[in-house]
Order: C-alpha cells, then sequence, then structure tokens
C-alpha cells in the first residue's frame, strides 16, 4: 500500500531463474517429434495411512499405474519409480512416498 510498481521490484528478492524441464535433464529420455522445452514426467507425493498392508498400498498403486497408457513403467522395476525413506512405525500414522513416472508421450510445454 503506497508504494510504486517500481518501488516493489527494487526491494523484492530477486527470484531464481525459472529453468523448463526438457528430454535433455534425463538420460535415457526422447522426445521424438517434439521440439523445444517438454514436460516428460511428473512426480506424485503423497502419504500413505497406518495400515496392515503398510507401504504395499503404495506398491499396489504402483502395479495400477503400470497399466496406464500414459505411462511408461516397468512394472518389474518398482525401486525405480517408488522413492520412501520412511519405516513405519507403532507411533506415527501417516508415512510420505513419491512416484516418478516417465509420461508416455512428452507434452510441448507452451
Amino acid at each position: 500500500m503506497g508504494v510504486s510498481e517500481k518501488r516493489i521490484v527494487e526491494i523484492a528478492p530477486n527470484p531464481p531463474p525459472v529453468t523448463s524441464p526438457s528430454s535433455a535433464a534425463r538420460p535415457g529420455t526422447k522426445a521424438a517429434g517434439v521440439g523445444g522445452p517438454v514436460i516428460d514426467g511428473i512426480i506424485v507425493r503423497g502419504l500413505y495411512l497406518l495400515n496392515p498392508k503398510q507401504q504395499e498400498v503404495v506398491v499396489d498403486y504402483f502395479r495400477n499405474l503400470a497399466s496406464s497408457p500414459f505411462f511408461t513403467i516397468d512394472a518389474k522395476n518398482p525401486d525405480r519409480v517408488i522413492k520412501s525413506n520412511s519405516v513405519p512405525t507403532e507411533t506415527e500414522w501417516a508415512f510420505p512416498y513419491e512416484l516418478r513416472l516417465d509420461l508416455r508421450k512428452p507434452l510441448k510445454l507452451p
């Protein structure tokens, strides 16, 4: 309030430069027929609750995604996709996980 746009630019911290993900950023992925920066994968982060199956619920989710027409997933190699650095305990009720999913068809950025 009461600060000009020029002054806001002067006092605001400099944001880091924006970089676009590209197929060159990850070895082994190719954006065939797509020029320029592309989105070639997504990361899904979430929590699973304390349950009788424990982290197996994440593996089941991974197996269901393996049949998806949108992702390139090797169902025989879940360690490449699933990242989980927590071990279930009786004192916690939710545990983080992360899935790194490669898109079957990269999406060109606008």
